[in-house]
């Protein structure tokens, strides 16, 4: 075998070295060439060495996790919001339009559009006016509880108002830009120690002159 042959057979296994790849199961492969989008799906493929370049994306669900601090409620209150989003990509093509496929993209927007969502809904509340209403509350007297269980009660309170709010924008939005919203949770809503304090003697001088 001549050296032109050997060097013809390097070139043609290096080609196809370079051409054929593998989308593993979990996983889709998306190319953006001459802005023909085009997405591949797990199995073998081929593609040309240089001019594609294949980016591969999870198929399978996300978690995004965050805390937005100091929300300013209208008694001037600051709290801590715990959050949890589970989504995954739901159209392949809008997805990469967007974003990018870029995963730290992805979750600013996601934090973006539920943060937004939440000041809005959150500066309507008006703390103390929910626990006042809170019928389980008021049966029971202050004193059967301690600062931590009384915490506990009004946080979890206000997680389950929260939770409840209407996300259907949020979703809206994102489906628009290929994401699936598969579920968004309040995880923990703190309070700082003085904004417990205060938020305590208040209720609780209400509390003792509703009593007398």
């Amino acid at each position: 075998m001549s050296k032109c042959l050997i060097y013809l057979l390097i070139i043609i296994l290096n080609f196809l070295y370079l051409s054929i790849f593998i989308i593993n199961e979990g996983y889709v492969g998306i190319n953006s060439y001459n802005n023909i989008i085009t997405i591949y799906k797990p199995g073998f493929h081929f593609k040309i060495p240089l001019f594609n370049n294949i980016q591969i994306l999870n198929s399978s669900l996300f978690s995004t996790n965050f805390q937005i601090n100091k929300f300013i409620l209208k008694n001037k209150k600051d709290l801590i919001i715990h959050v949890y989003i589970i989504w995954k990509i739901k159209d392949y093509k809008l997805y990469y339009l967007n974003t990018g496929g870029n995963l730290i993209h992805t979750e600013i927007i996601l934090k973006r559009q539920v943060s937004d969502k939440l000041y809005l809904d959150i500066d309507k509340l008006n703390i103390q006016k929910i626990f006042n209403h809170s019928s389980n509350f008021l049966k029971k007297s202050l004193s059967n509880y301690d600062n931590n269980q009384i915490k506990n009660i009004k946080e979890n309170f206000i997680s389950k108002l929260i939770s409840q709010n209407n996300n259907q924008t949020i979703i809206n939005n994102m489906n628009n830009m290929g994401i699936d919203i598969i579920d968004i949770k309040i995880e923990k809503v703190s309070f700082s120690k003085d904004i417990l304090k205060n938020i305590f003697y208040n209720f609780n001088h209400k509390k003792i002159k509703t009593l007398k």
